[in-house]
């Protein structure tokens, strides 16, 4: 993996925590990914809330998930 993907996540394992307690099991493929239609429903709700209750957690939730759909839309090497 890049360095710098490993720099810009400070809390590994917020984001499938959170899928999980939200949204429960069927947001996970087999291998363990969280699938995307969740991660872009995850993503609206949180907006959502956001707007209603601009925290700074959860603007930083928001930023959490936002680089989770970015680094699964990237391509992988040796794939």
């Amino acid at each position: 993996m890049v360095d710098w993907i490993h720099k810009a996540i400070k809390r590994p394992g917020r984001v499938h925590r959170y899928i999980m307690r939200e949204y429960g099991e069927d947001c996970f493929n087999e291998d363990g990914t969280i699938k995307m239609r969740c991660l872009d429903e995850a993503i609206e709700d949180v907006r959502e809330r956001c707007q209603e209750h601009h925290t700074e957690e959860c603007v930083s939730l928001l930023r959490s998930l936002e680089l989770a759909r970015t680094l699964k839309k990237m391509s992988h090497r040796g794939d």
